[in-house]
């Protein structure tokens, strides 16, 4: 049980690294 709360959570701290990197990437495309 607690292995799968940890998998989940560290989806989810992926996930959040993805999304902030393509906000980046689309920052840099817009200001470029």
């Amino acid at each position: 049980m607690k292995k799968l709360w940890l998998g989940q959570w560290m989806l989810e701290l992926l996930l959040r690294q993805l999304l902030m990197s393509l906000q980046k990437s689309l920052h840099q495309r817009i200001a470029s």
